[in-house]
């Protein structure tokens, strides 16, 4: 008996400490960089952990990107996508924010900023483009339209 109480108290130990709610966000967090190009297969297959976008902005060069999500026990990764388009397409630049949360099912509440690049959608002899931003379709509401001047 005395075993099975060992156990019981050492596996909620072990429990309590992995889902720490006073974990730095940014000790688990990889990803901000820049706008990354993405082909059509590899886009239907991104991670779309949940998320919610707050506060979507332009600053210079970069999107500056406020992110809430749950988590605290395992990395998470948010990374910037271009969404592709089909040749001959002339539909507006779409971006789209990803969340990989490797299967973090802890319940601490993290408010990060991100920032990205954008200068990887630039196009040579304009000084300006406009893009849609969109997070994940079925777990984000914000929408909006921004033009980046360069």
């Amino acid at each position: 008996m005395k075993f099975i109480i060992t156990i019981s108290l050492a596996s909620l130990l072990m429990f309590f400490q992995a889902c720490n709610p006073d974990q730095d966000p940014e000790d688990l967090l990889t990803g901000p960089g820049e706008v990354e190009m993405i082909t059509l297969d590899a886009f239907e297959n991104l991670p779309m952990g949940q998320f919610r976008m707050d506060t979507v902005y332009i600053d210079g060069d970069s999107l500056r990107i406020q992110v809430k999500y749950s988590g605290g026990c395992k990395p998470h990764e948010f990374r910037l996508w271009k969404v592709p388009v089909a040749p001959g397409d002339q539909s507006p630049i779409e971006l789209m924010l990803s969340h990989e949360d490797n299967g973090d099912t802890c319940e601490a509440l993290f408010t990060v900023w991100l920032a990205y690049s954008l200068d990887p959608i630039r196009i040579a002899g304009l000084s300006e483009v406009a893009f849609l931003m969109r997070g994940s379709p079925e777990m984000s509401i914000y929408y909006g339209d921004y033009t980046y001047r360069y």
